[in-house]
């Protein structure tokens, strides 16, 4: 996606974009799709040929705890974590007490490299890690 406004570029972009950076596509059996494409990224940026990043996945940790305040102590704990660790943008924590215990539901959005580390420091934190959407983007 386009870094600067978040919307996706279309394949005639990227493909002109990809000549322009002199980036070759190796057959399948050379390289991985993913790491090809990672790479391709990594190019483009470089070389300054496009503003472009991958798009953020949207993610969500629930923690469930006996008491509220040792909930709020945990999740400005867990989302300075989040922040420091797994460059968690726009975190914001929201507070249930709809069911027998109380909910806190930290929601931000991550590079989706950083899943694995988000999953263990929600693992940490004794939290349940969620997808919320897989791919943001500005539609339009």
């Amino acid at each position: 996606v386009n870094q600067h406004s978040n919307r996706p570029y279309t394949v005639g972009q990227i493909r002109e974009a990809m000549k322009e950076a002199e980036f070759v596509v190796q057959l399948p059996t050379a390289k991985v799709v993913k790491q090809q494409f990672l790479e391709c990224v990594k190019v483009l940026k470089e070389k300054n040929v496009l503003p472009i990043e991958r798009a953020k996945m949207e993610l969500c940790i629930v923690i469930t705890g006996d008491t509220q305040d040792n909930n709020n102590s945990n999740s400005a704990a867990l989302i300075q974590r989040l922040e420091r660790e797994a460059n968690a943008i726009q975190c914001r924590s929201i507070s249930s007490t709809a069911t027998s215990k109380p909910e806190e539901r930290i929601s931000f959005f991550t590079d989706p490299s950083c899943y694995r580390n988000v999953d263990q420091i929600s693992k940490d934190f004794n939290g349940n890690l969620q997808v919320v959407r897989q791919v943001v983007t500005e539609e339009g």
